[in-house]
C-alpha cells in the first residue's frame, strides 16, 4: 500500500499545542494568519465575484411596478337570502375576501389576462417566439397543439409569478401589482386584471342566479307533485266516506243547503196563510156573506 506524505507550510508546522485549536488543526490564531498570507487571493476573488454580480445587476433590465386598487364586496354573490342559501350557511365574509383573492391569483384570470392582452405575442413573456422548431400557424396537428399549449401555459406561469395580489390589512381592499419592463405595459395589464376579475364575479353571479332559479324551479314543480297527489288522496278519502255528493258538494254542505231552502219555502207558506185567516177574521167580524167567506176559504 502506498502512503502519501502532506507537506505542512514551514510557518505552520511547529504551532504550539495551545493554538492548534480543539481538534489540533485550526484556532482563531491559525485562521487569522491565513487571511493575512492570502488575503490578496481573497481580496482578488471578492472583486471578481462582485465585479460580475454587478455587471449581471447592469445588463437586467429595469423593471416597473403597477398597483390597482380593488374593493371586495363579501356578499356580491349571494343571490337568495341566508335562511333560503341552496347551498347551505354562508360563510364569514373574510373567508370570502380570501377566496377572492385566490381567484385573482389563479392561473385561470391569468390566461385570461393572457388572452385579452395577446401577450403569447410579446416577447417580453413569451421567449419561444424565436423557437426555429414552432411549428407554423397552419399545422393543426397534435403535436403543434400541444406545443402551443405548452407555451401559452409557460406565458401564464410568468404572468402570474409577475403578478402580486395582497389584502390590506383586514379591510375589503385589495392591492394587485404587476411588475413589466415598460410602465405602460405594467398599469395595464394591472387594469385589466381588475377588469377580468369583475367580469368574472359577474359570471359567476349569473351562473349562480341561474342556478338558483333551476333550483327553485325544481322544487317548485316538486312541490306541485306533492299538491296534485295530496288532493288526489283527499278526493278519494271523499269518495270513500260518502262525504262528497253527485254535484262535486261536501255531503253536508248539500243537506245544510236543502234544509235551508225548506225552511224559507215553509215560511212562505206560513205568511200566506197567517195572511188569509187575518182576512178570513175579518170578514167574520164584518158579517160578510158565506160566498165571500168561501172564496177566502
Amino acid at each position: 500500500m502506498n502512503v502519501i506524505a502532506i507537506r505542512q507550510p514551514a510557518g505552520e508546522m511547529n504551532l504550539p499545542p495551545e493554538d492548534q485549536g480543539e481538534l489540533g488543526t485550526f484556532s482563531l490564531k491559525w485562521i487569522f494568519a491565513f487571511l493575512v498570507r492570502r488575503w490578496i487571493l481573497i481580496a482578488a476573488t471578492g472583486a471578481v465575484v462582485f465585479a460580475l454580480a454587478f455587471t449581471a445587476f447592469m445588463l437586467q433590465p429595469p423593471q416597473y411596478q403597477a398597483t390597482a386598487m380593488l374593493m371586495i364586496n363579501a356578499g356580491a354573490d349571494r343571490v337568495l337570502p341566508d335562511q333560503m342559501n341552496v347551498g347551505g350557511d354562508s360563510a364569514p365574509p373574510a373567508q370570502i375576501v380570501d377566496s377572492q383573492l385566490e381567484i385573482l391569483r389563479s392561473s385561470m384570470l391569468a390566461g385570461r389576462l393572457v388572452d385579452a392582452l395577446g401577450l403569447i405575442n410579446d416577447p417580453e413573456w413569451n421567449a419561444n417566439l424565436d423557437d426555429p422548431d414552432a411549428p407554423l400557424a397552419t399545422d393543426q396537428s397534435p403535436a403543434a397543439a400541444a406545443y402551443r399549449a405548452e407555451m401559452r401555459q409557460d406565458v401564464i406561469d410568468n404572468v402570474a409569478a409577475a403578478t402580486d395580489v395582497r389584502r390590506r390589512g383586514l379591510t375589503f381592499a385589495a392591492e394587485v401589482g404587476v411588475a413589466s419592463q415598460s410602465p405602460e405595459r405594467a398599469a395595464e395589464m394591472a387594469n385589466r386584471l381588475v377588469e377580468l376579475f369583475q367580469q368574472y364575479q359577474l359570471e359567476a353571479r349569473v351562473e349562480s342566479a341561474a342556478r338558483a332559479n333551476t333550483w327553485l324551479s325544481a322544487r317548485l314543480e316538486t312541490l306541485r307533485a306533492d299538491v296534485q297527489q295530496q288532493e288526489a288522496a283527499v278526493e278519494v278519502y271523499r269518495g270513500q266516506t260518502g262525504l262528497v255528493s253527485t254535484q262535486g258538494q261536501l255531503l253536508i254542505e248539500q243537506q245544510i243547503t236543502d234544509a235551508q231552502t225548506s225552511l224559507m219555502q215553509a215560511r212562505a207558506d206560513l205568511s200566506e196563510r197567517q195572511a188569509r185567516y187575518s182576512q178570513l177574521q175579518d170578514l167574520i167580524v164584518q158579517g160578510g156573506s158565506p160566498d165571500t167567506i168561501a172564496t177566502v176559504l
